[in-house]
């Protein structure tokens, strides 16, 4: 029983420093443009934060894994393994990984080689969709997440991987009008 504990523990705990790792991180982007470039200092916060949600989404994963095992071994398995809600979840932690890897190879690698950069030159242009897209796909799978646990809704995979892809092309959208917005601003 303590190490369920433990293990559960873990779990929460993970989410918890996922979402607000991934919060902080589109807020920290956000407060960072209003000058229209990311400074030396602003991209080491921004690949701190990285690093922090990848601690987290690490430590999600192992513990979930652990958990699973459990559940499946130990108590002969569960048919809440087989719940679309459960589904969704794992999807969602495939996406937050590999956007992960995209943040983390693509963005900040791009950030870094231009940071004191005028962000509204044309070689950020054509990088603005990326920008907006892993900050969107980071904090709305993250929160997401939450939400399929507290709600646990009982709906198939299929329905709640439409909701997911409809909900996420609007906040795409949306992170995109704001930040345009914001680099017009004077």
């Amino acid at each position: 029983m303590v190490l369920y504990s433990i293990l559960v523990f873990a779990h929460v705990a993970a989410n918890i420093i996922g979402v607000g790792g991934a919060t902080m991180s589109d807020a920290l982007f956000f407060r960072s443009i209003k000058d229209k470039k990311i400074s030396e200092d602003e991209y080491a916060l921004l690949k701190q934060a990285g690093m922090v949600i990848w601690a987290a989404l690490g430590v999600l994963v192992l513990s979930g894994i652990l958990l699973v095992l459990r559940e499946h071994f130990i108590l002969g398995g569960s048919e809440r393994l087989s719940k679309g809600f459960f589904h969704m979840k794992m999807f969602l932690v495939l996406a937050i990984a590999i956007n992960g890897v995209v943040f983390h190879k693509k963005v900040l690698p791009f950030m870094k080689a231009n940071t004191g950069v005028d962000m509204r030159k044309k070689l950020f242009v054509k990088h603005y969709w990326l920008f907006t897209s892993t900050g969107t796909i980071s904090i709305l799978s993250w929160w997401s997440i939450v939400l399929l646990v507290f709600t646990q809704p009982q709906m198939d995979f299929l329905s709640l991987l439409i909701a997911y892809t409809v909900v996420l092309l609007i906040g795409v959208l949306v992170a995109y009008a704001l930040f345009t917005h914001a680099l017009k601003q004077k």
